[in-house]
């Protein structure tokens, strides 16, 4: 589990949610476990354009002065497809917790899912074979996604063609891995694998000292 450091609590938490790792999973336990008033759902919008379907910057900052000032100070867990620096809105202290998982495992995960619930412009027909949703480049995922979203690079996002027009992509390289392993051990209370998503959980019971029943 990387960056994982005992420290008492943050002020602020953000579940920096990557997709198809175990993330829908991960909210419901922070929602159980959280006061509702105290956490701000990143609202998913229709029209988001990102190929990596990270919420805009400047989204979540009008979600955040559309917030009385007492709902805004109230707020202790952040939730949604983030952009890393999102903490940087709520000036106080935050540190981001997430779930990685193997490259090859989500992309098989996603072709599943694609084919079944994708959204507008990245819906595979069924028969599709693995060739055909890696060769249509209709989204990122196949793509080193973990390392595109988690180095904070914007270069490495683009425009999600809404009718089914293949991506122009460019490439992840060396320097950008090291930005995100540079991200995780700077920003993150701690990020694990989804092997280990339950030791992540009891990590965060412990940081905070949850009840095990909740």
């Amino acid at each position: 589990m990387v960056g994982a450091v005992i420290e008492p609590p943050p002020e602020l938490l953000v579940f920096f949610h990557l997709a198809k790792t175990g993330g829908t999973t991960f909210e419901s336990i922070l929602n159980n476990v959280f006061p509702a008033q105290a956490v701000m759902h990143c609202r998913e919008e229709d029209d988001v354009v990102s190929a990596l379907s990270i919420q805009p910057r400047q989204a979540v900052a009008d979600q955040l002065a559309a917030m009385s000032p007492e709902a805004r100070e109230a707020v202790r867990c952040v939730i949604g497809h983030l952009p890393i620096g999102i903490h940087t809105l709520f000036e106080r202290p935050a540190r981001y917790v997430g779930v990685v998982r193997h490259p090859i495992d989500r992309i098989l995960s996603h072709f599943h899912f694609a084919k079944q619930w994708g959204k507008p412009g990245t819906t595979l027909d069924p028969s599709a074979s693995l060739d055909d949703y890696v060769d249509r480049r209709l989204g990122l995922i196949p793509f080193d996604f973990q390392v595109r979203v988690l180095s904070g690079c914007p270069e490495l996002d683009a425009p999600l063609g809404l009718t089914g027009e293949s991506l122009d992509i460019i490439p992840v390289e060396d320097r950008h891995l090291a930005l995100a392993k540079e991200n995780i051990e700077r920003l993150f209370l701690a990020m694990a694998p989804l092997e280990a998503f339950v030791e992540l959980v009891m990590l965060l019971k412990h940081v905070y000292g949850w009840e095990t029943r909740r």
